[in-house]
């Protein structure tokens, strides 16, 4: 397990070097412009952010095609080094993460969603044949397919990365065909209230579409659970960090309907989570034979409670704002009030649903936590510290009580009882 978990650490430190070392070669060899203190005008300021997105778009596209590089050569690695096979691939996941955040800084961002993309995709396909196997057997040159723990560890970390990138992905090509708002040249002049009320809108709207994306990337995820687990996955957690997105899109907006959105990307959540952990059976689900991922058992989880909290911010942000002006202490108070209510009736759902779904009672449970946190934040800011102490005290019994009956009673009832063992026959 020692030795495991070092290998581990090794290949994942060599991906982070890799990537570090292609981020500072760039800016040795190819510097990005700089703001220099002469540069005080308006038209300054337009000019070195036209420069700035420029070089951002440059170097999106030349570190996507130097990430393909140690994605290919982790593909013919020796079977022998397979660690190192795994941390020069996670390097160039690593690297091609650094390009899809370049890619994002820059305001044309097509030609870099499609450099991002196209790698990605040999990446996904890369991760296929390492744990399903090549299609050519006898081509002795190609990597043979990981074992044991390292075949483990490439099926939890590889998601997580490739879930980000899909992301990052998602994200570039939505702003490839709806471009976020120009902000007026200079400094001083971008708080002005259009563009205030431009940013806004966008927010509102880019969340509606990453949702949407996220739904059609979970959905996706299902048609390759039986053939491609990793690929599975990976699909997976993109359209769970995609919710994510679209969730801290769209705080701000002031809205509604970001509300609304951020709920049913929530309830998308919970539900595509509860079918691909196979804790459901209907006919025509493709994922019911599919392997269980200790991955999205975990990841699932702790995206879930965070699209909790988002909701309950933009719910509390849409019906029930802070006073503009004025005391704020009767707010908070009701804040936190209304975070008690929400994390009970969460956790009441979650004892609940312990049987029937796990996944989603874990991701109840952990929602009612984090949002209780983000309620009585506002309470204890603003001196409300009784109210806070009540809120927690109640947190804490309810807590207390869905943990006995989710966790210790049931464990408890699983042990069966020792039969008594029949007295020797003695002739």
């Amino acid at each position: 397990m020692e030795n495991q978990a070092l290998r581990i650490i090794f290949s994942l430190f060599v991906g982070v070097l890799f990537a570090l070392l292609v981020a500072f070669g760039i800016q040795a060899f190819y510097p990005q412009p700089e703001l220099l203190p002469s540069m005080g005008t308006a038209d300054d300021y337009g000019s070195y952010r036209l420069a700035l997105e420029a070089y951002n778009r440059v170097v999106s596209a030349v570190i996507a095609g130097i990430a393909f590089v140690p994605i290919a050569v982790s593909a013919v690695a020796p079977t022998r080094a397979a660690v190192i096979a795994d941390g020069i691939l996670y390097g160039g996941l690593f690297t091609l993460l650094y390009a899809a955040g370049r890619g994002v800084a820059s305001a044309e961002t097509a030609g870099s969603f499609a450099a991002v993309a196209g790698v990605l995709l040999a990446a996904l396909a890369l991760g296929h044949v390492l744990t399903q196997g090549w299609p050519w057997k006898r081509v002795r040159w190609l990597r043979r397919a990981p074992t044991g723990g390292d075949r483990a560890a490439l099926t939890v970390i590889f998601p997580l990365i490739a879930g980000v990138l899909i992301t990052f992905s998602a994200s570039l090509g939505i702003q490839s065909f709806y471009p976020p708002p120009e902000p007026p040249y200079g400094p001083a002049e971008q708080s002005g209230q259009a563009f205030v009320d431009a940013t806004a809108l966008y927010g509102r709207n880019l969340g509606v579409i990453a949702t949407i994306v996220g739904f059609l990337l979970l959905a996706t995820g299902f048609v390759f659970a039986r053939t491609s687990p990793i690929t599975s996955d990976s699909l997976f957690s993109g359209g769970l960090f995609t919710l994510i997105f679209a969730a801290v899109r769209s705080t701000g907006s002031h809205s509604a309907l970001s509300f609304y959105v951020v709920a049913a990307g929530y309830l998308i959540a919970l539900a595509a989570g509860h079918l691909r952990l196979a804790e459901v059976r209907w006919r025509l689900r493709r994922a019911a034979k599919a392997p269980a991922s200790r991955m999205l058992a975990l990841v699932f989880p702790l995206g879930a409670g965070v699209l909790t909290v988002a909701a309950f911010e933009l719910g509390i942000d849409a019906y029930y704002p802070s006073p503009s002006g004025g005391p704020v202490s009767a707010w908070a108070r009701t804040v936190s009030v209304i975070a008690t209510v929400v994390a009970v009736v969460l956790w009441a759902a979650s004892f609940a649903l312990g049987k029937a779904s796990p996944s989603s009672a874990n991701a109840l449970l952990l929602g009612g936590l984090l949002s209780l946190v983000f309620g009585v934040v506002p309470a204890a800011m603003t001196g409300q510290q009784a109210t806070v102490f009540i809120a927690l005290a109640v947190a804490l019994a309810v807590v207390l009580f869905v943990g006995y009956r989710r966790f210790a009673d049931r464990q408890h009832r699983r042990t069966p009882p020792t039969p008594p063992t029949p007295p020797a026959i003695t002739a």
